[in-house]
């Protein structure tokens, strides 16, 4: 069963209070409000969460929110949802849990420019798809704006070679740019 879900579900189970001082009722907002985490701590392990406080957020956009981060920061979900103060309301909570083995931002890129965004009708996907598609950008091409902008240091599995994977992104960059020459 999926763990995003679970997560929830318990959320709504354990949290089913309603905080009135607060603008979203949503079960990760619940969860974090109440786990009764420090502001310090919370922007200390997920520092781009999005706090159902915040005038930005309403009732019809806070879950793409939630999706949003949950994608661009999934180490930063990943910290959140181990913390110990949101883990002591988890009864079924049995260890660290791992989420994140590939960023989101491990994508194909097909050029050394910056991504642009695409216009398909679908707001929200379209401005997600080209933010993953600029962090790998930035990623590959920029790494020191990348942890700048970003404020992460990715880890990967010991599988994962960030090298060749940076490598076959620009070959295969190369390739496309050799064959699109032949075809002129």
């Amino acid at each position: 069963m999926c763990k995003n879900y679970l997560l929830s579900l318990l959320c709504v189970l354990c949290l089913g209070t309603s905080y009135s001082q607060e603008k979203i009722e949503h079960s990760y907002w619940e969860w974090v409000v109440g786990s009764e985490i420090s502001d310090k701590r919370l922007n200390e392990i997920a520092p781009h969460f999005p706090r159902g406080d915040d005038s930005q957020y309403n009732s019809s956009n806070y879950d793409q929110a939630i999706l949003r981060w949950q994608k661009l920061y999934c180490f930063e979900y990943e910290a959140l949802i181990n913390a110990p103060e949101l883990t002591r309301l988890n009864p079924y909570y049995t260890g660290y849990e791992n989420i994140v083995e590939i960023p989101y931002f491990i994508r194909p890129l097909s050029s050394y420019d910056k991504p642009i965004k695409k216009e398909t009708g679908n707001d929200f996907e379209d401005e997600l798809d080209y933010e993953l598609d600029l962090q790998a950008w930035y990623f590959v091409f920029a790494p020191e704006e990348f942890y700048h902008i970003y404020r992460i240091k990715p880890t990967f599995p010991e599988w994962f070679d960030v090298q060749a994977y940076k490598d076959q992104i620009v070959k295969k960059i190369e390739e496309t740019k050799k064959q699109e020459a032949a075809n002129k």
